[in-house]
């Protein structure tokens, strides 16, 4: 309900009543979340939110309260840099914006094509993007492999910086355990 296309959408709409009870119901989502963000940072616990860089959601109370938080900031990424593209293997742009209290994580998904006149400069080189409105737009909200691997790996290296991954036993440690010896926690997990 934030995207500009269904700004469009509701200018031609037969049923305005019923597109504001939709937007209604998703700034009443939106807010959740920022509720379970605050609790996230509050906890010392990380958390990674996503739109479309033009959504209309970024403008929301909600969320420019979370991103008044000195801990919390936004990169901006085009998902043609991790192999977005279409049915034909045309790629698609798809400008995202990330926001987390995950700096690390952030950098792995700062990737931005370069290409000029709607050319890709990512993996597709030489093929132009593919316009992401209609049946292109839905399939591009899944995400290609490369952005879902770097996901994770953000993660990691988030959590590895804070000191709460014990990289010989591929674990990560709970917040309250990152305080502790590393000993310590590797006695109680031998323990268990």
């Amino acid at each position: 309900e934030f995207s500009p296309w269904q700004q469009l959408n509701v200018a031609k709409s037969d049923d305005p009543e019923g597109y504001a009870r939709r937007k209604e119901a998703a700034v009443e989502r939106l807010a959740l979340m920022c509720r379970l963000y605050a609790k996230q940072l509050e906890g010392g616990r990380l958390f990674l939110h996503e739109h479309p860089l033009q959504a209309s959601s970024w403008d929301e109370e909600c969320i420019q309260k979370v991103l008044k938080n000195p801990e919390v900031s936004t990169v901006v990424m085009d998902q043609c840099k991790f192999g977005q593209q279409d049915k034909n293997g045309d790629p698609i742009k798809k400008p995202t914006r990330w926001m987390s209290n995950a700096p690390r994580l952030l950098t792995h998904l700062s990737k931005r094509c370069t290409g000029r006149g709607g050319e890709c400069s990512g993996k597709a080189k030489g093929l132009y993007h593919r316009p992401c409105y209609g049946e292109v737009a839905k399939a591009a909200a899944i995400y290609p492999f490369r952005l879902c691997k770097a996901i994770p790996e953000g993660f990691r290296d988030e959590l590895d910086q804070r000191g709460r991954v014990v990289a010989h036993l591929g674990i990560v440690i709970p917040k309250m355990e990152a305080e502790k010896d590393e000993d310590d926690v590797l006695a109680s997990l031998e323990k268990a």
